[in-house]
């Protein structure tokens, strides 16, 4: 390893292309967290070197102090013939291609406003004299694959308006905010438009408002080109051929946006094909571009979704989820690159190429997931296990569809799939712990594993031997009872009680109805109300209404407007607006009711009772 400070003219005057791995994640810098305070670093030297310049205080010193930006890892990467010499940018890509976006802005508003006499300096520091068929070797950084066609259109585009020209705000329709444009073009007009207000901010030395002479505004250009050319510094790590890149890459992160597990895997696998000399454009295309693609594929990846009490990109979680069912061991997700790691090197094949051909092949059924598969049964239990929040079976569903579908027969899975809910919500509805879900999940990987043939059967039979408050199965008796006399509404939020009240209305339902779509927007209403109106309410006494208010049997489903109007009014109203407007066969119920019947505890006790023999049909333990 041979480091060096260098400034940043002495890093760009070089003949050399900085060439960021395509595996690399794409542009990320932002204007809050990066451009903002690069900016105003660059505009306090400028100004120390403007005062310098012209007598200010700054004039005294000797030596100006520079400033520090950052570290830089490069490693050799082979050339031939008359290309440019080039490194690949292990760390540090953010930093240098916002360089060169900054100097490509700078050099942009000195033309608008017809600097003379400084094309040539921004000509050495952000071209290279190529002298190949290769057009993208005239630049001194190479940014990664998802960027280059972005990138290659602002540093020729010439000015501001050229690439406003070409990437135009747009707006969706009815959307009161423009769609974000790529983060490089965005990069280059914060800095173009903050260099061009510098250039043309009043004089200071005249009392009044007055616009700077054309010589101040040369003079500005020259003392922001000194700042950010001789000013900036950064350390330069250059590695030697047995220096591993890879563990350089991990410890040097520096005033960047920190990585991601997902990011470091990446880096890690691709350079293990790298070793191997596979073909890294066509192994990316290939395989991982959809993980880092800004379209719909890759907001799906990067999408932040809750697990426990943190957000992380649903990309880390497919990771946590892949390594849980390979490792079949406790994992700690705050280790997740960690843990890759030692599963690669522990069970992975020799091939680089097949490893991420099974990655994708388990990215696309995890995706599938959340997107819908083929396998209605199995989404409706995906569904419900993002309103129980319980992603904990995740890596069990992932196994069954890969690692163990040679053998677990297709006719199995719907059978497979229906216990796994059961266990579930009967535990949920039995105000059971779920602490012990995850010894659990690992106990049953095992299990599975071992099994010489997946059946319903041998899930079945490993749920069913389960014991003890943090594991057992609620038997039928102990669920109805739950079902029948639980404060439901009081226990389960709001999604998890519409969930478990819309999969009775479906198991309500016949061939001689219609299936309905239920509306997420739709509201829990208790029949006899939470702060009862004036009226005929004298078939439930006070002590009553304590222990069956928020009991199942008084619970069911309307629409908000309905809910609105007939809330806290008495039975005789409500029954007759339910029985009208409802189409719910949840709600079929009310219509055997006489307008003048008072609902009372027994009624609720009664109905609590049916629904509890519906949910053991829906919900079965086999």
């Amino acid at each position: 390893m041979i480091p060096s400070k260098l400034t940043v003219a002495q890093i760009f005057e070089q003949e050399r292309r900085l060439v960021v791995p395509l595996f690399q994640r794409k542009y990320v810098w932002d204007k809050t967290k990066q451009w903002q305070p690069l900016w105003e670093d660059i505009k306090q030297l400028a100004e120390e070197e403007l005062a310098r310049a012209t007598g200010g205080a700054a004039r005294g010193r000797k030596k100006m102090p520079n400033h520090f930006i950052g570290a830089v890892v490069l490693a050799h990467l082979d050339t031939w013939g008359r290309a440019v010499p080039a490194r690949s940018v292990i760390d540090g890509q953010q930093r240098m291609t916002t360089l060169q976006l900054v100097l490509t802005a700078l050099r942009d508003a000195a033309a608008a406003q017809q600097v003379q006499g400084v094309e040539r300096t921004f000509e050495r520091l952000t071209r290279n004299n190529y002298r190949t068929d290769l057009a993208y070797e005239q630049f001194k950084v190479w940014p990664t694959t998802g960027d280059q066609e972005v990138f290659e259109r602002v540093m020729l585009a010439g000015s501001a308006t050229e690439v406003n020209s070409l990437f135009p705000l747009t707006r969706g329709y009815r959307k009161r905010k423009f769609d974000p444009r790529p983060r490089l073009v965005e990069a280059y007009l914060y800095f173009e438009e903050e260099f061009t207000d510098y250039l043309l901010a009043d004089d200071p030395s005249q009392d009044e408002p007055t616009e700077p002479s054309d010589e101040l505004v040369a003079m500005r250009v020259d003392a922001l080109l000194e700042s950010i050319t001789k000013r900036l510094e950064v350390v330069m790590v250059e590695l030697e051929a047995d220096d591993d890149p890879q563990v350089i890459f991990e410890s040097l992160n520096g005033r960047g946006e920190p990585l991601l597990p997902s990011d470091l895997i990446r880096n890690y696998v691709f350079l293990e094909a790298s070793k191997q000399q596979r073909d890294l454009p066509t192994l990316h295309k290939k395989y991982w571009a959809e993980f880092d693609d800004s379209g719909k594929a890759g907001k799906f990846w990067q999408e932040e979704t809750r697990q426990g009490r943190l957000k992380r990109p649903r990309l880390d979680l497919f990771f946590f989820h892949f390594l849980t069912l390979q490792r079949q061991e406790q994992l700690p997700i705050t280790q997740l690159y960690t843990e890759f790691r030692s599963w690669w090197l522990d069970a992975a094949s020799d091939n680089a190429e097949t490893e991420l051909a099974s990655l994708r092949h388990y990215g696309d059924v995890y995706r599938g997931f959340f997107e819908g598969t083929a396998m209605p049964r199995l989404d409706l239990l995906v569904h419900r296990l993002q309103v129980m929040d319980t992603s904990v079976f995740y890596p069990v569903l992932l196994g069954l569809l890969t690692r163990w579908q040679p053998k677990t027969p297709a006719q199995e899975l719907n059978g497979i799939f229906t216990d796994l809910e059961s266990y579930l919500v009967r535990r949920m509805v039995c105000m059971l712990t779920p602490k012990n879900y995850n010894r659990i999940v690992l106990d049953l990987l095992q299990v599975l594993e071992a099994a010489h043939t997946i059946t319903r059967a041998t899930v079945n039979a490993f749920l069913g031997g389960l014991t003890g408050e943090t594991g057992r199965w609620p038997d039928d008796a102990e669920f109805k009872d739950a079902c029948q006399t639980n404060p439901l509404y009081q226990y389960l939020n709001n999604p998890r009680l519409q969930m478990l009240l819309h999969a009775l209305d479906l198991q309500l339902e016949t061939s001689r109805q219609e299936r309905l779509h239920l509306e997420t927007t739709l509201s829990i209403e208790h029949i006899f109300p939470q702060h009862p109106a004036a009226g005929k309410w004298d078939q439930v006494t006070d002590e009553e209404s304590e222990v069956v208010l928020h009991q199942l049997g008084n619970l069911t489903l309307l629409t908000k407007p309905l809910n609105s109007s007939v809330s806290n009014g008495p039975f005789s109203k409500k029954r007759g607006q339910i029985a009208k407007q409802s189409k719910l066969r949840l709600n079929a119920y009310f219509q055997e009711f006489a307008d003048d019947y008072l609902w009372g505890a027994k009624d609720i006790k009664k109905r609590g009772k049916e629904l509890a023999q519906v949910a053991v049909k829906v919900w079965p333990r086999g």
